[in-house]
This record gives C-alpha cells, structure tokens and sequence, in this order.
C-alpha cells in the first residue's frame, strides 16, 4: 500500500517505504498521544500525491489521509472517500446517533479463536469452506501454450488510498479482459470489491478462492464505547469534510479505551456515516451483561491487547485466487498478525501443463518508523510468515510435485540498475528453500513498486520489485508487467490521472520443467 501516511512524517524516505498496513499509524499514534499539531494536515481530497514525499509543513495537495491518516481509518469517517453522504445532525441529536440503546442491525457470526485449525489440524490452518467457491462446471482452461499466472496487488484502500472506489470498477474491467489461467489479488479489502471481480471475471476464470473476514472475535460496540466518543465528538457536528480533524482533536484521550471489537466494526467500512457506525456497531446485549461489561474494563485496561485484537476493515484478508483450472483441493493458513489480516491461500490445480500446487500471499511489509503496536517488528513478522509459509508449503505439497507462490511478498532482490533490495535476505530464504525467481527471463525486470506510478506520485526513477510469481519444478517461458499504464478516473466531476494502483502486476508464462 502507499507509504504516504509516513510521506508527511519522514519526506525523505517516504517512497522507500512500502505497503504501510491499513491502520497501523493509528494505534501508534494514539498510543504515543503524539499533540495534536501534527494531526492537522488530514483531509485533502485533489488526485495528485506527487508532493507527499515533499510535504513538511502542510499536507500537499492530494494527500488522502496523511501520516496520521490511519488514526482516521480507525473511526473510518471516509476522509478521502468519492462517495457522499447525509451528515449526523449536529449538538444532542449528533450524540443520540450514538448513545441510544439500538440493536445492530448486522451482527457478525462469531468467528473461531484466530489460528485455530479447521482442516488438518495444524496451528494456523483455516477452513477453505468459508468465502471459496468452485464453478468448474463453467469455462475452461487454456489447451494449449503455457500456463498464465498474474499477481495484482490493487490497492483498494478505501479510505487511505487515493480514488479507491473510482479506481475499484476500471481495476476489475482490466483484470477481466488478461488472459490468464490463474490471478493472485490482493488489497480487495471491501467483499463488495471482491463479488465485483468474480462476476467480472467468470467466464475466464470461474474457480475462486478467498477467506471471509475475520474480526477476532465478536465485532460490535458497547453503548458505553460509542458514548465515549459520542461526548467529547459532539462540538463536531455533522460536518463530514471536518470530521475527522474535529474528532482526532477532541477524542484522542478516548480511543486507547474503546475495545479492540468495536475498533473493528467501526474500521469495516470507511464510507459510513457516525450514525451508520451507531446503528451498526452498538451491542445493546452487551450494556445489559454485567459480564460482558466486565470484561470489556479488562480490554480497558490494556491498551496493547486492545491494539493486538484490531484488525482493519473488520478483519478482511483483502487476498484472493482466481484460476480457470479446476480446483481439486484447497485450504488456507492465517498468520498471526498485526493490524491487517494475513495468511496463505492453497489450491491443487488440475491445469493443462499437469497438477500444481498454487499459493497465493501477501506479506507484512517493513515499515520502519512506524511502531509495532503489539511491540514487536514489521521485519520480525514478516521474516515469522515467510518461516511458517514454507513449513506450509512442505506440509501440502508431496516433494517434487510443481509448485507456484503468487502475491506481493514485500521483499525481493537488487534486481537491476533501477531496482532497489527490499529485505533482501528474506527474499534470499524464499531462493535457498527452492523456489526459482523468473524475473529476468525476458531481460532486466521492473520494479513493481515504483515512483514513477502516477499513484504515487509520478516522479523518479527507482523502485522494488516485490511483487512475484515464483516457481518450483516449473520454467517461466517469459515475464512482464501487468497494468503498468496510466488510468483517467473520474472524481467529484473531474477527470483524474493515477494509477490502476500503487503497484504494477506481473504475468509469468509457466511451462512444466524441461518443457
């Protein structure tokens, strides 16, 4: 995701920095109740980012949600947002929004304890059942040639990222119309994203793989949590475009005593309205429990659990497998994480260069400067996930049997004159284990994390590669980029240059071994 919640923090750096996880300035940020001066630059809303990595006394021009922006995504007040909508009325009427006793409308089924296993029994091992779908019964994979696989990481941050809804409908139109056999997304964080590029893409690519959300746990809001905010908000009004400085300004003592459960509901979608949150989020059941009272002073008491059991966009992976070869077996792993749901996705492919063993990933990126919230290491977490990726993988997978890993890693090699090493040595393990980096069979690769992506900015000449499709007991016949183009958008009216992402893609042509 784009670094520009550290762009007005740290300028200098700001483009090296790469896929900052949705919310993770927010609890740093309360946490260390840094003044609120530096919160002041929050709302901006034109389509260039190009000054973000310049900005050092004001937010630029552009700037959806600077660095503090993610303590914005934590109430999810849509600053950054295309869509509109009716503004809370103000004064009393805007605090009943949020302490009247209503049922939620939607409660969540409560999920299993995270990492509990649902099919082999291995710690960590999610069921496949839940959010995957097969229609093998449609379409049909690719007779002849190589077998096509992509990887997109689409950056479909709502609320953090800039034109994310604008760019979600182009995003789906162009993965549709690629030929490929099989496709790895990532950052579909909204389910809504997510249908929309299934149905898009069913005829081509009819059998899916995807893990529903999963919050940690029950995701709503005691009465006593919203009030809360509902007190020290109530100067803000109704007024949408300032809503998110105002209630920063007033509530930043309030947010470490919310709990991690209703943090969650109220990061689920970052278009909804203070009173949408209330009648959504609010556990009536909750204020009547002396039980469930009790035990939310407990997550009171404890800011860092109450950082550790928040997950953004109510716990969406945001990751999901699309393929046009049958699926004859599938499962996934959830990594421990923080902030962001993390796991794998596996799939058994009946494709036409014979069975594969497809992965699908997306790992936590370092995000030095940012402050772990569970007081850890991004660089830790991440060298931990690769760790348990491939104990996975050997336990799926029979030796010798061909094996393909699809996601962005946010690691990868000096791979060029242009391309800078992102935690090299991680990317190093991922080689010693076996896997074969095809990057270079059609001459020097790309970055996939640029600066020059219209999406970030538009300006320089260096990036990352870490974006991958990497092989075991395959051959990639060629490698190139995906949706390395500009796009024009349309937002407020107005026509918008960007990107199809702050990544670009990558397709690698698969052939069997020797072939």
């Amino acid at each position: 995701m784009h670094p520009r919640v550290l762009g007005a923090l740290r300028p200098a750096t700001a483009r090296g920095v790469v896929d900052l996880l949705p919310f993770s300035r927010a609890f740093s940020n309360v946490f260390a109740r840094v003044p609120f001066a530096s919160f002041g630059r929050m709302c901006a809303s034109s389509p260039s980012l190009g000054s973000v990595g310049r900005a050092r006394g004001r937010a630029p021009d552009g700037a959806v949600l600077p660095w503090m922006g993610l303590v914005l995504a934590l109430l999810v007040i849509g600053c950054g947002g295309e869509g509109t909508h009716a503004s809370p009325a103000p004064g009393a009427a805007f605090r009943d929004a949020f302490t009247a006793h209503l049922p939620p409308s939607a409660r969540p089924a409560a999920s299993g304890a995270p990492g509990a296993s649902a099919t082999s029994g291995a710690p960590g091992e999610a069921s496949a059942s839940t959010g995957a779908a097969s229609r093998s019964g449609r379409g049909a994979a690719r007779s002849r040639g190589p077998f096509r696989a992509g990887t997109f990481n689409a950056g479909l941050a709502v609320g953090i990222l800039a034109h994310a809804d604008a760019r979600a409908e182009p995003v789906v139109k162009a993965l549709a119309e690629e030929p490929l056999d099989l496709l790895c997304v990532q950052e579909f964080w909204l389910e809504e994203h997510w249908h929309q590029l299934t149905n898009a893409t069913a005829e081509r690519l009819p059998n899916t793989h995807h893990l529903a959300p999963d919050p940690g746990g029950t995701a709503l809001c005691a009465p006593e949590d919203l009030g809360r905010l509902a007190v020290c908000a109530t100067p803000c009004g109704g007024a949408r475009s300032d809503a998110a400085r105002c209630v920063l300004e007033r509530c930043m003592h309030v947010l470490p005593t919310v709990s991690g459960g209703c943090l969650s509901c109220l990061g689920r979608d970052p278009r909804r309205s203070f009173t949408e949150f209330a009648q959504s989020c609010v556990d009536g059941a909750a204020a009547a429990s002396a039980k469930a009272v009790k035990r939310g002073a407990r997550e009171v008491r404890d800011a860092r659990l109450t950082a550790q059991t928040f997950y953004g966009y109510g716990g969406s992976f945001g990751t999901g497998l699309l393929t046009s070869a049958p699926i004859t077996a599938r499962d996934a792993y959830v990594f421990p994480s923080a902030l962001a749901r993390r796991g794998v996705l596996y799939a058994r492919l009946d494709a036409p260069i014979g069975p594969v063993h497809a992965f699908c990933t997306h790992l936590t990126a370092e995000v030095g400067g940012v402050p772990h919230p569970a007081g850890g290491s991004w660089t830790a977490d991440q060298r931990r996930e690769i760790e348990a990726l491939l104990a996975y993988v050997e336990r799926k997978v029979p030796r010798g049997e061909p094996i393909v890993l699809l996601g962005d890693l946010n690691t990868g090699p000096a791979a060029a004159p242009s391309v800078s090493a992102r935690l090299p040595g991680h990317f190093q393990r991922l080689i010693a284990w076996g896997f074969v980096d095809p990057s270079g069979v059609s001459g020097p690769p790309n970055c996939t994390y640029c600066s020059d992506n219209p999406l970030s900015g538009g300006q320089g000449t260096r990036g990352s590669l870490i974006d991958h499709v990497l092989l075991r007991g395959l051959s990639g016949a060629s490698h190139r980029d995906l949706l390395r183009r500009p796009l024009d958008v349309q937002v407020r009216g107005k026509r918008v240059r960007t990107g199809f992402s702050d990544h670009y893609g990558v397709v690698v042509d698969i052939t069997p071994e020797g072939g």
